[in-house]
C-alpha cells in the first residue's frame, strides 16, 4: 500500500539489537536498517529499492523489487552491508552444499513422514496400495543406499 510505514525490532534479553523501517511508495520502498553488534556502536543502512510490476498471465499484477547492484528482478532482497539478491550477497541454497549422503538422508525422511512418521510400515488411511507401496520400498532404497554412503564415507575416512 502506497504511502505505508512500518518497522520490526529485534531484541537479545529485553533490549533492542536491530530494527528495520519499511516505506512504501508505489514505484520503490525504502529500507532503513539498524543493527548494533555485541561490541560495537550501532550501524544504519539505508536503501531506496525500486519495484516493477509484470502482468500476471490470469490477471492482476504482482511487485518485483530491482536489486541494486545488478539490477535483476527478484521476490527477495537479503540484508548486509546494502539490500541485494541472493547472487549479489553470494547467498546459495541449502540444498547446493549438501553431500549425496545428506540427499539420500532428506529423501529418506521425507518420504517417512508421507508414509505416516513413525508407524511408516503401516499404510495411511486414504493412500492407496500400490501408492504406499511404492513409497516403501522407495523408502527402503534411500535406507540403504545412505547407510551405504555412511559406509563408503567411513571407509574413506579411515583410509580404507
Amino acid at each position: 500500500m502506497p504511502g505505508r510505514w512500518f518497522c520490526w525490532q529485534w531484541t537479545r534479553n529485553g533490549e533492542e539489537v536491530a530494527s528495520i523501517g519499511i516505506h512504501v511508495a508505489e514505484d520503490y520502498v525504502t529500507l532503513g536498517y539498524t543493527n548494533t553488534p555485541r561490541d560495537g556502536e550501532p550501524q544504519t543502512i539505508s536503501d531506496t529499492v525500486a519495484v516493477v510490476w509484470t502482468v500476471c498471465h490470469l490477471g492482476g499484477e504482482r511487485p518485483w523489487f530491482l536489486c541494486l547492484r545488478c539490477g535483476r528482478r527478484v521476490a527477495i532482497l537479503y540484508g548486509g552491508v546494502h539490500f541485494y539478491c541472493r547472487h549479489c550477497q553470494k547467498l546459495a541454497y541449502k540444498s547446493q552444499s549438501e553431500t549425496r549422503m545428506d540427499r539420500l538422508i532428506r529423501r529418506k525422511f521425507k518420504l517417512k513422514d508421507r508414509l505416516g512418521g513413525e508407524g511408516w510400515w503401516r499404510k495411511p488411511k486414504g493412500m492407496h496400495q500400490a501408492t504406499f507401496d511404492r513409497l516403501r520400498d522407495e523408502y527402503l532404497y534411500y535406507e540403504e543406499a545412505a547407510e551405504d554412503a555412511l559406509y563408503d564415507k567411513c571407509k574413506k575416512l579411515l583410509g580404507r
